[in-house]
């Protein structure tokens, strides 16, 4: 595959402050000098390329002065109406228009015609004098692709940009020109890379032209883009002079719809009490960047995902391809079909579709507590609380004390209602009475087998004798 190459040739313009005099023009002077007197007229230099912006100075010698001057372009290369002297200077202007039958590689010129007419009537002209446009322009372009469609550059393909630096017909080299990336998903990458600490320059790239006055610059097109304008601007680091550079990106054949993987989500809960909850990426493909994001549920946020791996919102992201993450976190809300649109820079559009379900597991049980926590019992005393917590409609509870050898401490329940009565006689197996301000532990056991533990604080002023 051939690599893309942009040549652009580039005169410099701006670039000259030095007044120039043509080949053949003679140096210094003004009104007072006495120059060519008597024999034919004419002006010299008779023919030359004038470069814009550069101040020349012609001579006019022969005939008998004044001379009355008149200019085939007077607005490109104006000329004074008449002189006493026989010198007289111009600053051409750039040239809108150019010359006909030029081939594609020469300079742009426009040829203009000077007249002189003396005192007496006698006339010379001019026969090969041309102006060039003199500041940085572009011209002959060619493109040489490593696309296998295209012979511009494409998506993902990499383009030689080739600089002819030439200032007033001249090339010069180590001279600084800077590239810029002014629109278009490209960025510039160093020829060699390994004397530059890295192979990725960015969106602007600085370097010097060689010894024949070439500079030299790759840029590398984003993947999976549209087809679009690139621009860039190539300045001269001297003089600050710029041109701007236009060309065509082929790129990804743009639907009507973005491919997103991956599109479908769902997370199950850890049982049928709870929803399905959690955070996942998708990538969106075609289309062109940036991409924007926007969740149908409140219950599903969206973020987008930028080239260094920070969320961001609102949820955008510019790389390609598109890179997002989303979070379903309300485990009390399942989501049926809830949808995720994603929107292109061109409205190309996708949908992801997230669904959050409950297990098929049994919940675990609800916790319990006592109402109160505490019951100041003495001996022979009985008091109550209730149970909070459980099954959350219905069922029966249960309840026992583990541990517990005598019958010092009794518990009966009755629905969520548990008494507790502390005998003053000894049981059957006469252990040391329970000491005051003890804690016994109640296991409460509901209809569906569930089982939860609550502790209760006995308090009283004595312990229970016992014989």
């Amino acid at each position: 595959m051939k690599l893309e190459s942009i040549r652009i040739s580039l005169i410099g313009g701006v670039f000259v402050i030095a007044a120039a005099a043509l080949l053949g023009s003679c140096g210094g002077g003004g009104a007072s000098s006495p120059g060519p007197v008597g024999g034919s007229p004419q002006i010299l230099p008779n023919s030359g390329t004038l470069y814009a912006g550069v101040e020349y100075q012609f001579t006019v010698g022969g005939g008998r002065p004044p001379y009355f001057l008149s200019s085939s372009e007077p607005a490109l290369l104006p000329v004074p109406t008449s002189i006493t002297g026989n010198f007289f200077n111009v600053i051409p202007a750039n040239p809108g228009v150019i010359d006909t039958g030029l081939e594609p590689e020469d300079l742009p010129v426009r040829s203009v015609t000077i007249t002189s007419r003396d005192a007496i009537g006698n006339t010379a002209a001019t026969v090969g004098v041309q102006v060039a446009v003199n500041f940085m322009t572009g011209y002959g372009t060619t493109f040489f692709s490593n696309c296998p469609t295209t012979t511009g550059a494409c998506a993902g393909g990499e383009t030689l940009v080739t600089l002819l630096a030439t200032i007033n017909g001249n090339r010069y080299g180590n001279r600084a020109y800077k590239f810029e990336v002014l629109r278009g998903p490209f960025y510039w990458v160093f020829p060699n890379s390994q004397n530059q600490g890295g192979a990725i320059a960015g969106n602007v790239i600085q370097t010097n032209t060689d010894h024949a006055g070439v500079a030299r610059v790759i840029f590398q097109v984003n993947q999976n883009v549209g087809t679009q304008l690139g621009v860039f601007r190539v300045t001269d680091v001297a003089t600050g002079a710029s041109t701007t550079q236009v060309f065509t990106i082929t790129g990804v054949p743009l639907t009507g719809t973005l491919t997103i993987l991956p599109d479908q989500f769902t997370f199950t809960g850890r049982d049928s009490a709870t929803c399905g909850t959690g955070t996942a990426d998708f990538f969106v493909f075609d289309g062109t960047p940036p991409y924007s994001a926007v969740s149908s549920s409140p219950n599903l946020t969206v973020t987008g995902i930028d080239a260094n791996g920070t969320a961001t919102t609102p949820a955008t992201s510019s790389s390609q391809p598109g890179h997002f993450r989303f979070s379903a976190t309300n485990p009390f809300v399942c989501l049926a079909d809830a949808t995720i649109v994603v929107t292109s820079a061109n409205n190309s559009r996708g949908t992801v579709t997230v669904t959050t379900e409950a297990g098929s597991a049994a919940p675990p049980p609800n916790p319990i507590s006592a109402v109160p926590n505490t019951l100041p019992l003495d001996c022979g005393q009985s008091g109550s609380f209730t149970i909070v917590g459980g099954p959350t409609s219905g069922g029966t509870f249960t309840i026992s004390m583990p541990g517990i050898v005598d019958n010092r401490v009794l518990a009966s329940i009755s629905g969520r209602n548990v008494t507790i009565t502390r005998v003053p006689t000894d049981s059957p197996v006469p252990p040391l009475a329970p000491r005051v301000d003890q804690n016994w532990t109640f296991t409460v056991t509901d209809s569906s087998n569930n089982t939860n533990t609550t502790t209760i604080g006995i308090t009283g002023p004595t312990a229970c004798p016992h014989s």
